[in-house]
């Protein structure tokens, strides 16, 4: 079993492959870890589910709309009200409101913390440059790069320090 077995991942809009989501609960799962993988799109999140059950990880597809309060609800019934407040703030609260979990957890050996990827390269990016190509091509000229800053796969591997038990400290700061 992998370094990350009998730990929980819970990723949220992993209907996309390859996506951010989906990608992201990939490392866990081949750790050892139960991913659950969440989106709108359940044929798309069971498809995901699927390919990483393929390779050998456990992976649960579940229907989550991250903007509905009763979906919120059903999956973190105890933070109902908090993540009420991290839409309404955007990444700031979200890093606060995960930065107040993870202290109050952390004792318990409970690790939270929550990832704030730049522009990266998945199936949204193509569908944006399709539908609109002056948006996509106006947005990208303010990355000083030029163009989105990586492949959602190289996202995993950072991600996957996350769940380490080698880590020696349980959470830290968002990364972009």
């Amino acid at each position: 079993m992998g370094r990350v077995a009998n730990k929980i991942a819970l990723v949220t809009g992993a209907a996309s492959v390859p996506g951010l989501g989906s990608t992201a609960a990939i490392r866990p799962a081949a750790g050892g870890a139960t991913a659950f993988i969440t989106d709108v799109d359940l044929s798309g999140v069971e498809k995901a589910a699927a390919g990483i059950r393929e390779s050998g990880g456990n992976a649960t597809a579940l229907v989550h709309d991250v903007s509905s309060e009763t979906d919120w609800d059903r999956v973190f019934y105890g933070t109902q009200r908090a993540v009420r407040e991290m839409r309404r703030v955007g990444k700031g609260g979200i890093r606060m409101f995960t930065k107040s979990i993870a202290l109050e957890t952390t004792r318990e050996g409970i690790r939270v913390n929550s990832l704030h990827a730049g522009m990266i390269w998945t199936n949204m990016q193509k569908v944006t440059i399709q539908d609109n190509k002056d948006i996509y091509d106006a947005i990208t000229a303010t990355i000083p790069a030029g163009r989105p800053d990586g492949r959602a796969i190289r996202r995993t591997w950072r991600t996957a320090c996350y769940f380490s038990p080698l880590r020696s400290l349980p959470t830290s700061p968002a990364p972009n």
